[in-house]
């Protein structure tokens, strides 16, 4: 074989995407259809098909990943899978292929270097027992990767501040956040928006982006390395720019998303060419919306595919960016993402995975004249916002197993798969063993959810009350500290430095304060992200269901009883002092704010049937806020044209002389 770059042996698929290049295949065939494209001669270097074969090719999402990263992650889940599903054939009844041995693997060729096209093959043994006629054959897989991590030059860290904070993104994602996972309806959502959510979410990601820019620019000043380096660690600004940095370059510039969408086109032709009578794309995250653009991108009419798998998607971060943005903004800041609106694959089929937690696609795809049609698979991973994202190959039972199962059926009739029929494979006849995974995972979210809120509220009663623990914790922390050698000159130097000036010592109580309100925050996140799904998970158990209602509804109870020790113990010492109106103000507006979060439905409510006392009452004299801000978003023509004649035009409303209303 050539030997190119540092050394290393081009791969067979690299050879192959060689070799359709040079044949000149840009031109679109008289039939692009995939069975079509399948009955075509082979015009590649091996010269014929390679019988029952699958290609596929994995999409990996936006970030640094390393060459064959992806690939080998995750083929892992599905080689693991297919052992087993091997171990459950009765041996009489595998039919086994005619390079088939002791394990599935039948070649693998990476270099790690991403100077050539990966690949593994893969042997799939037969099922005489299967149900269908395409079951009882033995398969061959070719799984490959489109590596495009290094195909990208990141944006600057000043136009990611620009692009989260000025113009929004940031705000647009939290608010798709919050109806999805926080129960909020639509309309509601579109209150927070006028009470000004997405101006103040991206108001505080400019000031903190900000801020840490000035902070990189001061450390660049510092003459010692080590605190240079601590400083600049560049943890966020990688963040930034190579990870979240991705997004805006797939949405937002021309060339380099085209030179993406290539990678993906060139992997599928060396596929094609290698023999491959069917072929599956599976992409992750970013990876969805550079598959998305690439199947159905005209300047490839000639490239199809029998099915498309993704999950975890970011075409709906994609068109929530752009939801909002007139279509002058759209043009200027966010070209490509219009590829997202409406897109036409080449594929035979779309299969779409999304968990209930995870913050890319907030829920299912809401791609409105997308053909072909997704077909939608709401999953469990983990029920975390912080997990549900990386973890679907480590859901057997609900992604791997039908992920193999469109594999393999790939062309043909998704229900006549050898892996796993999903009439016989359960363990009762009233429940799946996706039932079964859906309420270990429910158990496991309930519990870090149970102990990180106690574990917090906790902290905050005793950090109030005082004593308890906390002192006796101190006294053997202290006892340690004496045993250690060299605490002496730690405990000079801390000597000198115990008397800082008032303005230090100021800040570091604020950060030190700044720093508790944070935490306690987090845990209030958990409260107004709650698991749900109760009946769904526990409708067959009545006691179990009751059981973990309690508990769920018991998280709140426990924070709020941490957060509310110390406004009733500052009660009790204003009622002491004898003013305790202040202090009775603060408890009355902290429980209304919190019911209000907790349970907006009521709030809602009372919202629009005061936003229709309003309209009904253009001359009541009201709060020209609460008018403008909770005037209903959908209603009937009339009320909406007084809603804007009251405070559309941002004026006063005035009599008929001109004068004020009362």
């Amino acid at each position: 074989m050539p030997i190119i770059g540092k050394g290393y042996v081009q791969s067979e698929l690299e050879l192959e995407a060689r070799a359709a290049e040079r044949a000149g295949e840009n031109a679109a065939p008289d039939d692009a259809r995939p069975e079509a494209q399948a009955a075509q001669p082979v015009r590649g270097r091996r010269g014929k098909r390679i019988p029952n074969s699958v290609g596929i090719v994995f999409v990996h999402g936006i970030g640094s990943q390393r060459p064959e990263e992806f690939l080998l992650q995750w083929s892992e889940p599905v080689l693991r899978t297919i052992e087993v599903w091997k171990r459950t054939v009765p041996p009489g009844d595998l039919v086994l292929g005619d390079r088939s041995g002791p394990d599935s693997v039948v070649r693998a060729e990476m270099d790690f270097e991403g100077e050539t096209i990966p690949m593994i093959t893969i042997q799939v043994p037969g099922d005489r027992g299967a149900a269908s006629e395409g079951g009882r054959i033995p398969q061959t897989w070719v799984a490959t990767e489109a590596w495009w991590a290094a195909a990208i030059q990141p944006p600057t860290l000043q136009a990611m501040i620009d692009w989260c904070g000025r113009q929004g993104t940031v705000g647009r994602i939290v608010s798709a956040i919050l109806r999805q996972n926080g129960n909020y309806s639509t309309d509601t959502d579109q209150r927070l928006g006028r009470l000004g959510l997405g101006l103040f979410v991206s108001t505080i990601v400019s000031v903190v982006l900000l801020g840490w820019a000035a902070m990189r620019g001061l450390a660049s000043l510092i003459p010692i390395a080590a605190v240079k380096d601590a400083v600049t660690a560049q943890q966020l600004e990688t963040f930034l720019t190579t990870w979240w940095g991705d997004a805006r370059v797939l949405l937002s510039d021309p060339a380099q998303s085209a030179n993406i969408r290539g990678r993906l086109i060139r992997a599928i032709r060396a596929l094609r060419h290698h023999g491959c009578q069917r072929i599956v794309v599976v992409g992750h995250s970013g990876g969805t919306i550079v598959a998305t653009m690439a199947l159905s991108d005209p300047a490839f009419g000639n490239v199809t595919v029998d099915t498309f798998i993704s999950h975890g998607e970011a075409v709906n971060l994609g068109l929530h960016i752009i939801g909002r943005m007139s279509p002058d903004q759209q043009a200027e800041e966010m070209p490509v993402a219009a590829r997202l609106v409406a897109p036409q694959l080449r594929a035979g089929r779309w299969r779409d995975f999304w968990a209930s937690h995870d913050p890319a696609p907030c829920g299912g795809l809401e791609v409105p004249g997308a053909s072909p049609v997704p077909a939608e698979d709401k999953v469990y991973n983990r029920r975390s916002i912080g997990e549900d994202h990386g973890t679907y190959w480590d859901n057997d039972e609900e992604f791997v197993i039908p992920v193999l199962r469109e594999i393999e059926t790939a062309g043909r009739a998704r229900s006549s798969s050898r892996f796993y029929p999903p009439a016989t494979w359960r363990p009762s006849p009233d429940e799946t063993w996706a039932d079964r995974r859906r309420q270990r995972v429910y158990l496991l979210a309930l519990w870090n959810r149970l102990a990180f809120v106690a574990t917090i509220g906790s902290i905050l009663v005793a950090l109030a009350v005082g004593g308890g623990l906390i002192p006796v914790f101190a006294g053997a922390l202290g006892t340690v500290w004496s045993w250690l050698p060299g605490h002496e000159q730690v405990e000079q130097v801390a000597g000198l430095v115990r008397q800082p000036p008032p303005g230090v010592r100021s800040a570091v109580d604020v950060i030190g304060h700044a720093g508790l309100w944070a935490v306690a925050i987090l845990a209030l996140v958990q409260v107004l992200l709650p698991i749900r799904d109760w009946g769904e998970t526990w409708g067959r158990q009545p006691v179990m269901d009751g059981v973990v209602r309690a508990l769920d509804a018991g998280i709140p109870a426990v924070l709020v009883f941490g957060l509310a020790i110390s406004p009733i113990l500052r009660l009790v010492e204003g009622l002491r002092g004898g003013a305790p109106l202040p202090l009775m103000a603060s408890l009355v507006v902290l429980v209304v704010a919190l019911f209000a979060i907790i349970q907006p439905g009521p709030v809602k409510g009372l919202a629009d049937r005061y936003a229709r006392f309003l309209n009904a009452h253009r001359t009541f004299k009201a709060p020209l806020f609460a008018r403008c801000s909770w005037a209903p978003s959908s209603s009937s023509p009339s009320s909406t044209s007084s809603a804007r004649s009251a405070c559309g035009d941002g004026r006063l409303p005035t009599g008929p002389s001109g004068t004020m209303p009362v």
